[in-house]
């Protein structure tokens, strides 16, 4: 009887300290949602801003894609103006070729291990003749 009680107490044990699978953080959703914040932007680019460095803040917010940000006012063209950006699990990420605002863009970045400066590099295409390339400091 008491060999029945203890069989039972490890299988309440057992049962009871599983967490359902859409209680877990995937590793890169985890990272993802360290870098939600504002951020203040160091941008250099070889088009605008030739002899000093523009400044100017984003907010990165979640996607609906667990491994996906929204980086809001990317490029400085505005809040409401989104790029969405892969989070991968290394600290890097990665921006796939898309239009934000008539702008074609595609790059890449990484995360500091210390989560307090994000650096990123990528082109951008206006479709009109220019294209403009970027690398870009954000730090908290």
């Amino acid at each position: 009887m008491k060999f029945f009680h203890l069989l039972t107490l490890f299988f309440l044990l057992t049962f009871f300290a599983c967490q359902p699978d859409n209680e877990i953080d995937t590793p890169n959703d985890s990272l993802r949602n360290k870098i939600i914040d504002t951020w203040h932007v160091n941008e250099t680019s070889q088009i605008y801003n030739k002899s000093s460095k523009s400044i100017y803040t984003v907010e990165i917010i979640k996607d609906s894609d667990s491994t996906k940000v929204l980086i809001d006012n990317f490029y400085n063209l505005g809040y409401g103006k989104q790029a969405k950006v892969i989070v991968n699990d290394d600290y890097t990420l990665s921006i796939p070729q898309q239009d934000v605002d008539g702008f074609i863009i595609s790059g890449s970045g990484n995360i500091d291990h210390g989560l307090k400066q994000i650096d990123l590099s990528y082109i951008t295409d206006d479709q009109g003749g220019l294209i403009d390339t970027v690398s870009a400091a954000y730090t908290r």
